[in-house]
C-alpha cells in the first residue's frame, strides 16, 4: 500500500519572509503534554465546561495560550514550523504578539480541520494520549470524557466514530 498524500502547510508572512506551518502530530502533542501538562490542564479546565467545545471557542483558547503560557505558544509554533532548535525558537519568541496569535490560529485550524464544528475529536485524542502516558487528570479526565461522550451522542449515527 502506498501513501498518497501531502502534509498540508499554510504560510504565514513575517516581515520580508514567512513561516511554513503544519498541524500538530501525535509526537508534537505528546511532547507538549510532557512539557506543559499543568498549563494544558488549566486551558482544558477553563474551556471544557460545556457539553462540547464549539469552534467559536478556538479564539479564546488561542488567546489564553498566547497571553498566559508564552513558552508553550513558542513551542507550539516551533513544532508546527519544524524548527525546534534554540536559534529558531528564539526568533519565534521575538515575533510580535499578533503574529504569534496568527501562527497559533493556523496551527490549531490545521490540527482540528477534520473535527467538523467541534473540537471534541482533538479533546478525545488528547485525553487518550495523556492516559496512555500514565497521566491521570483526576476529575478533569472524567469531565472531558463526559464532554466527549455527550458530543458524540449529538452526532447523527452516520457520523459517529467507532470506539
Amino acid at each position: 500500500m502506498s501513501l498518497n498524500f501531502e502534509v498540508p502547510y499554510e504560510t504565514l508572512p513575517v516581515g520580508k519572509g514567512s513561516i511554513q506551518l503544519r498541524a500538530l502530530n501525535g509526537e508534537d502533542t505528546i511532547q507538549l503534554i510532557e512539557n506543559y501538562l499543568d498549563d494544558i490542564k488549566a486551558v482544558l479546565t477553563k474551556h471544557g465546561q460545556k457539553s462540547s467545545v464549539p469552534s467559536s471557542q478556538l479564539n479564546a483558547i488561542i488567546m489564553d495560550i498566547a497571553k498566559s503560557f508564552p513558552s508553550m505558544a513558542v513551542e507550539i509554533i516551533s513544532r508546527a514550523a519544524e524548527s525546534v532548535d534554540i536559534e529558531s525558537m528564539e526568533k519565534i519568541r521575538k515575533l510580535s504578539f499578533m503574529k504569534q496569535i496568527a501562527a497559533l490560529r493556523i496551527v490549531f485550524k490545521l490540527s482540528t480541520e477534520d473535527s467538523e464544528d467541534e473540537l471534541k475529536n482533538f479533546g478525545a485524542v488528547l485525553v487518550s494520549l495523556l492516559e496512555s502516558r500514565g497521566i491521570q487528570l483526576g476529575p478533569l479526565t472524567a469531565r472531558l470524557q463526559t464532554i466527549i461522550n455527550q458530543s458524540e451522542n449529538q452526532l447523527p449515527s452516520s457520523k459517529r466514530t467507532a470506539t
